[in-house]
């Protein structure tokens, strides 16, 4: 194991900081390192609010966006140690519905029709082989033709998704983009709230609840909720856009992400928290699922959350990771090493789990660009990190 050098590691993450927030790529950014399990370094730039002059503070909150679905997972897990499900079961043993599943094929029109049957598998949801909205363009006899999950998705209202469990019993009437398992594209957020919904009903209790007292709670988690206090929004970060003037605020409403209705708390990306919250539940899966004494997964659930389930040869994987189980796991990664784990949010949150050199990062901005798993700022921080090793 090396140890990081803190003050190469300062000095590279103030400056790109410096760099971006005087070029408005950045309105501010939080960042934590943390290394056998103890905080090495924070850093906290720039602003919370433009129209203000506010600065960012580390009770600051952000929009997780996808950074929800490992805390899905993990719920899933746990309710798998609970005895209430199997990750391998079948998803219409929970919800009959599903037993009516077909795969998109194109008829002699090229338009889409039903196609053949499909058993989908609970882990499935979680590893983006699931099918529901996925799919890859065609090109046929020259012409190139849309994938199936840009025909599907287009027919997805808001009518039909008026809140979660609604929009899961609406799924099934969609055709998948291709047998389960057999290929990768990402799951925004259909995987994590058919889990959502099957852990409502195997322990009946509502899925926003469940997360609060199996994760929240016992890892003193009080900021992270999928409905933020008005006292909470008031910590909310802007979420800014850029334009020919530079940074602008986006303006949300009641909206945690996307276009979603408030209703419907998307368990894909639908949770707001803080770094302090985040920095606890990365801490917990760091030291195998443990937390200040307190057990949150097994070992053995670790394991499942971490493992590379989606081969190199798949159809829609990228050759430097795998999907685990709500996570991209790291394989012939330029930056990090084999074996890491964590995700991103599509407003630039970010983070890692590296038990190589035993290093948990984080980073934290909320941005409508320069999101998800290849941001740049992810990326550069993760570089940061790994350079600053000796």
């Amino acid at each position: 194991m090396r140890k990081i050098n803190i003050e190469k590691l300062n000095a590279a993450v103030k400056k790109h900081a410096a760099e971006h927030i005087e070029n408005e790529h950045l309105l501010g950014t939080l960042c934590r390192v943390f290394q056998n399990g103890e905080m090495v370094y924070e850093s906290c730039e720039g602003l919370a609010n433009k129209e203000s002059g506010k600065p960012l503070g580390f009770d600051n909150m952000y929009r997780l966006a996808s950074m929800t679905k490992p805390v899905t997972a993990v719920a899933t897990l746990i309710a798998e140690q609970e005895g209430l499900l199997s990750i391998y079961d079948s998803v219409s043993k929970y919800i009959p519905e599903y037993k009516e599943l077909y795969v998109a094929k194109r008829d002699e029109d090229k338009k889409f029709v039903r196609g053949d049957k499909a058993d989908l598998k609970i882990y499935q949801c979680l590893n983006h082989t699931c099918g529901i909205f996925g799919g890859f363009a065609e090109e046929i006899d020259g012409v190139i033709y849309p994938s199936p999950a840009d025909e599907q998705l287009a027919l997805m209202t808001n009518e039909l998704r008026p809140d979660r469990t609604t929009a899961v019993l609406n799924y099934p009437k969609f055709l998948l983009g291709y047998l389960p398992g057999t290929c990768a594209s990402y799951s925004s957020h259909a995987g994590c709230d058919i889990c959502a919904e099957i852990i409502s009903r195997v322990s009946g209790m509502d899925f926003d609840e469940y997360v609060k007292i199996k994760i929240f709670e016992p890892l003193s988690m009080t900021d992270t909720t999928f409905t933020p206090t008005p006292e909470q929004k008031d910590r909310l970060v802007d979420l800014t856009n850029r334009g020919a003037n530079g940074i602008f605020t986006c303006k949300m409403g009641d909206h945690i992400f996307a276009d979603f209705p408030p209703t419907y708390h998307t368990a894909g990306a639908g949770l707001v928290s803080t770094i302090n919250d985040y920095s606890k539940f990365a801490l917990m899966l760091l030291n195998w699922g443990e937390y200040e004494g307190k057990r949150i997964l097994s070992v053995d659930s670790i394991y499942k959350m971490k493992t590379a389930y989606v081969p190199k040869f798949t159809k829609g994987i990228a050759p430097t990771s795998s999907w685990g189980l709500g996570v991209r796991v790291t394989r012939d990664d330029p930056i990090l090493p084999d074996g890491c784990y964590g995700w991103s949010g599509a407003y630039g949150t970010h983070f890692w789990i590296d038990y190589e050199n035993k290093i948990i990062g984080i980073y934290m901005k909320n941005s409508c660009y320069d999101g998800g798993g290849e941001a740049f700022t992810s990326r550069e921080f993760e570089r940061d990190v790994m350079n600053s090793l000796e």
